[in-house]
């Protein structure tokens, strides 16, 4: 599976950031990855990203 992945960890800025091919990993404390094999655009990761705020925003957190 083609994917991208992107990781950030607690503290850390825009700038440290990580990027790498390949399933997602523990290394980060949060981590996004999206598969490219679906021809994904940017706006499409965007608004799911607004779609993940919104969730997290109305749950309970943390969750049960």
């Amino acid at each position: 599976m083609a994917t991208r992945r992107y990781g950030i960890s607690r503290g850390q800025h825009q700038s440290d950031i990580t990027e790498a091919a390949g399933a997602a990993v523990s290394s980060d404390d949060i981590e996004l990855t999206f598969d490219l094999t679906k021809s994904l655009t940017k706006e499409d990761i965007k608004l799911a990203l607004d779609a993940f705020w919104a969730y997290i925003d109305k749950d309970t957190y943390p969750p049960a």
